[in-house]
C-alpha cells in the first residue's frame, strides 16, 4: 500500500516551516554563547593586560623610592640630610615594595583567569601582546550603532526564529480542522482474494488507485484552542523581543557614553602623569641640591605613583568599555 498527502491543511508545510525556524533559533542561541564567550575573553585579556601594566607601574615606583634612599643616605652622610630625612625615604622603599607586592598577587590571579578561560594548563607562561598603552577608538555614531545592534545581535534572531517557528506551528495545529486529500495505491496478493467473487481458494492478485479525502466538520473546538494557544505564545515572544530590542538599544546608548567618558578620563590621567612626573624630578634635583626638603619629594613621588596607578586604571576602564560596546552590537 502507498499514500501520498496531496493537501493537508497547512500541516506538513507548518511543520517544515517551523522545523526550519527551530534550527535558525537553536543557531542564533550558539551564536549567543559565542559572543558571552567572546565578551568574556577579551574582559579577561584586558583585566591581565591592566595587571601587567600595574606592576611595571609599581615596579617603577620601587626604583624611584630606592634612588631616593641612595640619595638621603649620601647626603645624611654629608652631613647635609637628617637622620628622619633617611627614615623617610626607607617607609616610602617598604611601601612602595608593598604595593609591587599587591599588584604581583593581582597579576598573577588576572593571569590564572585567562588561564582558565583558555582551557590552558596553570603553569602556562602567556605572553600579552598589548604593553598597556593601546586605548580603543572613538565610538561610532549612535545610530550606526543601534541600526548594527539590531541587525547582529543573536538574541533577536533567536527570538525572531522562534516568532516564526510559532507560526508554523501555529498553521500546523489548525490543520486538522481543514480538509485533507491524499493519493491512495494498493495492490493486493492473496488467497482468496475478497476482491474475486465468488471466494475461491486460490491465489489472484488485485490493486487499486484513488483519492481520499477526510474532513473533520466537528473537533469539540481542539485544534481552534491549539492554535489559540500557539498564537499567545507568539505574542509573549514577540513581546519578549520587543522588551529585548529597548534593552539592547539602552545598553548600546549606555556603553557608548561610558567608552566616551573612559577615553576623557584615559586622556586627563595621561596629562595628570606627565605632570606629577615633570614635578617629581624637579623635586628630586632640587632635594639634591639642598633646596627641598625630603617631605617634598616624598609627597611628589607619591601623587607621581597615584598619578601613573589611575592611569592604569582608566586605561582599563576604557578597554573594557569597548568590549562592552563590541559586545552590544554583536560583534
Amino acid at each position: 500500500a502507498l499514500s501520498q498527502p496531496l493537501w493537508t491543511g497547512g500541516a506538513i508545510s507548518g511543520s517544515r516551516r517551523a522545523a526550519a525556524h527551530d534550527t535558525d533559533a537553536a543557531a542564533a542561541d550558539g551564536e549567543r554563547v559565542a559572543a558571552e564567550l567572546r565578551f568574556e575573553a577579551r574582559s579577561a585579556y584586558w583585566r591581565a593586560v591592566a595587571a601587567a601594566a600595574a606592576v611595571a607601574a609599581a615596579g617603577a615606583e620601587v626604583e624611584r623610592a630606592e634612588r631616593l634612599l641612595e640619595d638621603a643616605r649620601a647626603l645624611r652622610a654629608a652631613g647635609m640630610a637628617l637622620r628622619a630625612d633617611e627614615l623617610g625615604a626607607e617607609a616610602r622603599v617598604a611601601a612602595a615594595r608593598l604595593r609591587a607586592i599587591e599588584a604581583g598577587a593581582d597579576a598573577a590571579t588576572r593571569r590564572a583567569e585567562l588561564c582558565s578561560l583558555l582551557e590552558l594548563p596553570p603553569a602556562t607562561d602567556l605572553e600579552l601582546g598589548d604593553q598597556g598603552s593601546h586605548l580603543p577608538p572613538a565610538p561610532a555614531a549612535l545610530e550606526m550603532l543601534l541600526a548594527e545592534a539590531a541587525a547582529k545581535r543573536p538574541e533577536l534572531a533567536s527570538l525572531a526564529a522562534r516568532s516564526e517557528a510559532l507560526a508554523g506551528r501555529a498553521t500546523a495545529v489548525a490543520a486538522p480542522a481543514r480538509p485533507q486529500v491524499a493519493l491512495a495505491a494498493r495492490w493486493d496478493l492473496a488467497r482468496p482474494n475478497e476482491r474475486f467473487l465468488p471466494l475461491e481458494d486460490e491465489w489472484n492478485s488485485s490493486w487499486s488507485v484513488g483519492l481520499v479525502a477526510g474532513w473533520t466538520v466537528f473537533d469539540g473546538g481542539r485544534a481552534g484552542a491549539e492554535a489559540a494557544a500557539v498564537d499567545a505564545e507568539r505574542a509573549a515572544v514577540e513581546a519578549d523581543r520587543r522588551e529585548l530590542a529597548r534593552r539592547i538599544a539602552l545598553e548600546v546608548e549606555t556603553t557608548r557614553h561610558t567608552l566616551e567618558a573612559a577615553l576623557a578620563a584615559a586622556a586627563a590621567a595621561e596629562a595628570s602623569v606627565d605632570a606629577a612626573a615633570a614635578r617629581e624630578a624637579d623635586g628630586g634635583e632640587r632635594f639634591q641640591a639642598g633646596l627641598a626638603t625630603i617631605a617634598e619629594v616624598l609627597d611628589a613621588q607619591s601623587e607621581l605613583a597615584d598619578a601613573e596607578l589611575a592611569r592604569v586604571r582608566a586605561r582599563s576602564v576604557a578597554r573594557l568599555a569597548d568590549a562592552g560596546l563590541l559586545r552590544a552590537v554583536g560583534r
